[in-house]
């Protein structure tokens, strides 16, 4: 009986420790640490003093997006109903609000702006730069406007004709910007950067499923080297490359939240070691069946707006940036972008 007992107990321990395993590997079972981890990255809580100062590399090198967005509007212009026209076009004001009371009767609008993606260690030289401009007629356009309202509440701006005008320019412009990056946008050289490390054999991603990363999917390490001009990060970029021909190592991933991955890595011994701002780049991404094609989304930081002035009067004016920014965040993720601060 006593041997009947220690021989399910031995087969009772071997099936605990097989679960334990497979919930790992699928995912399903982290260490709290890691997981604790994993959460801030995936809440955004990365720290980029922290970041340069466990990878002793300047930020630039360590930066995880894809793409920087500098935006410029050049024009905003609108036409009353007693065709005057209100706004700038190229930073000169063409009237300020107040010149016809704190209400108006808009009739048509035009905006024009520009859009330039740049790579973090490219600060220097967009790899796009694209224009585009939205015009809205008086069907589209024509309402009353409480400019000073205009000037005080996001929530009023976005039930007037501006909201919509804004909008438009800034869906065409975004579009522009995206079928310039498109014939660059190799998935074999798609990337990101560690930016956690919760142990030796764990490392965290600022990826997850809304970029299109899953459980199973396995991705490759290497370390890169910049070669700068000057100063890094404020000098010309003359060379990167990776330190070895081969990958570090590779790493499954085992976790998957909305904004973030942990990966758990497969390789003994890399010749070199593994750190936050170590690059990941695809090695194979886990397929449903043949007809699954998969690809990952880049990342993107709304990085600057400069605008010219809509003012109201002598002590208030129009926050076109602020509301401009809180409009362009759920465009760039329609436009195929995951937005990262």
């Amino acid at each position: 009986m006593d041997r009947l007992n220690s021989s399910l107990k031995v087969r009772l321990i071997s099936t605990l420790v097989l679960i334990s395993v497979i919930e790992i590997g699928c995912g399903k079972q982290i260490s709290a640490e890691s997981y604790d981890s994993l959460s801030k990255v995936n809440n955004g809580q990365i720290d980029p003093a922290d970041q340069v100062t466990q990878s002793k590399k300047p930020f630039c090198e360590v930066d995880y997006i894809d793409y920087n967005l500098k935006t410029n509007i050049v024009g905003y212009e609108i036409t009353t109903k007693n065709n005057v026209k209100l706004g700038f076009n190229l930073g000169m004001f063409t009237s300020f609000l107040k010149e016809l009371g704190l209400r108006f009767a808009s009739k048509t609008g035009l905006m024009q702006l520009g859009m330039s993606a740049y790579e973090p260690l490219r600060f220097d030289s967009p790899v796009a730069d694209v224009t585009g401009e939205a015009k809205k007629t008086e069907k589209e356009f024509g309402s009353d406007v409480d400019a000073y309202l205009l000037s005080l509440s996001f929530n009023h701006y976005k039930n007037t004709p501006l909201f919509k005008l804004t909008e438009a320019g800034l869906k065409t412009t975004l579009g522009n910007l995206n079928k310039a990056i498109a014939p660059l946008d190799d998935q074999k050289n798609w990337s990101t950067k560690i930016v956690s490390m919760p142990s030796s054999r764990e490392v965290i991603i600022p990826i997850g499923s809304v970029s299109g990363i899953r459980d199973g999917d396995v991705l490759q390490i290497f370390n890169v080297n910049n070669v700068w001009k000057g100063k890094p990060c404020e000098s010309e970029l003359w060379l990167s490359k990776h330190s070895t021909r081969d990958p570090l190592a590779f790493a499954k991933v085992i976790q998957v939240e909305k904004n973030a991955a942990l990966l758990e890595i497969f390789t003994d011994n890399p010749v070199e070691p593994i750190q936050v701002g170590s690059k990941v780049m695809i090695y194979d991404l886990k397929k449903k069946d043949q007809n699954d094609i998969r690809s990952l989304k880049r990342t993107m930081r709304i990085a600057k707006i400069t605008s010219g002035r809509l003012v109201v009067d002598d002590k208030n004016e129009i926050d076109i940036v602020g509301y401009v920014k809180e409009q362009l965040r759920p465009i760039v993720f329609e436009s195929g972008f995951v937005l990262r601060d």
